[in-house]
């Protein structure tokens, strides 16, 4: 594989001549999508934040949204999905294991593999596998991981969860569809009931009260 990357097609807009500042990574603008130029705005590719068409399109919809209803808030990319379309696919959302340790020390990970989980086994579609990044005491997502079919529809369980504050806990608590694929969420969000840093914790105070 060659990845040849991209850089921001804006040569020749003459931006700098009426005061939009261009940085290394393209057109700089502030978190509510504005460039130094306060009634000019920029999305997509050529602000240099995450290179995809789903974010090119929310930071449209948040400049409309800016531009008509001012005061409405600045971007968020605390939350951001993306999947490789490849086979299998692979889908993430958040920290990676590596990134929530340096920022949050000790972290739970949880891990269920494709052969656990019913419908892969009946589809034939066993590789890969999901893993999740917690908080120790909490269960709040972190991070997820995703490689397996259908790792770009699973993963947006996640995006909901993440971005509503919802913990493993309560995502343990929802019914899911059997047999499906996101089942897997149920299977994933279940092993912080058993293997949570909480719930070995408590476990181990109620052994020594015995």
């Amino acid at each position: 594989m060659i990845a040849a990357g991209r850089k921001p097609n804006i040569e020749g807009l003459g931006l700098e001549k009426i005061g939009v500042k261009v940085g290394k990574s393209g057109i700089e603008v502030n978190n509510k999508l504005q460039t130094t130029v306060k009634n000019i705005y920029a999305a997509g590719d050529v602000v240099g934040h995450y290179l995809f068409t789903h974010v090119a399109a929310f930071q449209a919809m948040q400049i409309v949204r800016n531009i008509f209803f001012p005061g409405s808030g600045a971007i968020n990319y605390s939350v951001v999905p993306w999947t490789t379309f490849c086979d299998p696919e692979v889908a993430r959302c958040g920290l990676t294991e590596a990134e929530a340790r340096e920022k949050h020390g000790d972290v739970d990970v949880f891990r269920v593999d494709l052969h656990d989980v019913d419908r892969a086994v009946a589809e034939g579609e066993t590789k890969g596998f999901i893993k999740v990044v917690a908080t120790r005491w909490k269960g709040k997502i972190l991070g997820v991981h995703l490689v397996g079919p259908n790792a770009g529809e699973v993963i947006h369980e996640f995006v909901l969860a993440m971005s509503a504050g919802i913990p493993l806990r309560k995502l343990a608590g929802i019914i899911h569809v059997y047999p499906t694929f996101s089942s897997i969420v149920w299977r994933v969000a279940g092993k912080w009931l058993a293997e949570g840093t909480l719930i070995q914790t408590l476990r181990g105070i109620f052994r020594k009260g015995n």
